[in-house]
C-alpha cells in the first residue's frame, strides 16, 4: 500500500539536507524539507537557518498550512 492509497496521509516531512527547505505537493501529499537550525551545518548561510512550522486544522486534518520560521531574517 502506498501513501496515496492510504488516503489519510497529508504530509511527509524529511529532516534537512543542510541546503534545501522546499515543499511541493504531489498527488495530494505535501512533501516537505526543513532547513537546518544549526550553525554547524554544511550550508553556512545563517539567513537560511530556521525550522518548518505546521498548522493543522483540527476539524479538517487534510488542511495543513506550513511555513518556515527563519532565525535571522527580519
Amino acid at each position: 500500500m502506498t501513501l496515496v492509497d492510504r488516503g489519510d496521509v497529508f504530509a511527509v516531512v524529511n529532516g534537512h539536507d543542510h541546503a534545501n527547505d522546499f515543499m511541493v505537493k504531489y498527488k495530494g501529499i505535501k512533501l516537505c524539507y526543513s532547513p537546518t537550525v544549526s550553525t554547524h551545518a554544511y550550508y553556512k548561510d545563517k539567513n537560511r537557518m530556521g525550522s518548518r512550522v505546521f498548522v493543522q486544522n483540527s476539524k479538517d486534518p487534510s488542511e495543513i498550512k506550513t511555513y518556515i520560521n527563519y532565525v535571522y531574517r527580519n
